[in-house]
Order: C-alpha cells, then sequence, then structure tokens
C-alpha cells in the first residue's frame, strides 16, 4: 500500500498498523482514497469534523501525531508549506522517523 516504502524489509510488517485518521468520514474521501483504506488500514478513526473548515485537518494532523506513533508516513507533492509540512516538522520535533514519498500534484 506504500509505494516505496517496504515494511517487511525494515522487519515491521508483523508490528506495524496502518492508522488512517480522517477529518470528517471515509464518505468525504475521494473514491481512490476510500479504496485504499479499505484495502490497506489497519485502524480507522473518523474525526466526524466538518471538512468545510480548514481547521479540521489541524485537528487531523495533531491527532495523528498524538496516538502513539512512532514513525510519520508522508504523502507530499513537494511544496514546503501547508498541513503536511506542519505535521513533518512537528513529528520531526517529537523525535519521530519520518518518511516522505513523492506524489504528483493533483490538478
Amino acid at each position: 500500500c506504500l509505494s516505496g516504502f517496504s515494511f517487511a524489509s525494515r522487519g515491521l510488517a508483523e508490528r506495524c498498523v496502518l492508522h488512517v485518521i480522517v477529518p470528517g468520514t471515509i464518505e468525504d474521501q475521494p473514491r481512490e482514497a476510500q479504496d485504499a483504506i479499505h484495502q490497506c488500514a489497519t485502524k480507522l478513526t473518523e474525526l466526524g469534523l466538518n471538512v468545510h473548515d480548514p481547521r479540521s485537518y489541524l485537528v487531523r494532523n495533531n491527532r495523528l501525531l498524538e496516538e502513539g506513533t512512532e514513525r510519520c508516513v508522508a504523502f507530499t507533492d513537494g511544496m514546503r508549506m501547508g498541513g503536511t509540512w506542519y505535521t513533518l516538522n512537528r513529528a520531526r520535533r517529537l523525535g519521530m522517523a519520518v518518511r516522505k514519498q513523492q506524489v504528483e500534484r493533483q490538478r
């Protein structure tokens, strides 16, 4: 599920939990994301927040880091701004291992 990031080769497959946290509900996510979540996620948390309120994404990002997370895997288009970069930088400050996976920016 995480292209280019092999948990098995790092001995993590048996103890790895892919916890997906969405700010609203899974139905708010694009169909492709819903399919990936259903296929790959070990645990899903729906916060039930208003996805039209930008603050809901900050709440989600902070929650991601407060769930006993050891590693932060971020999918980024390379822009060094916004919620993804905030979360990566905060994860580093908290001493978490950080992995960035480059993706194409959606238009």
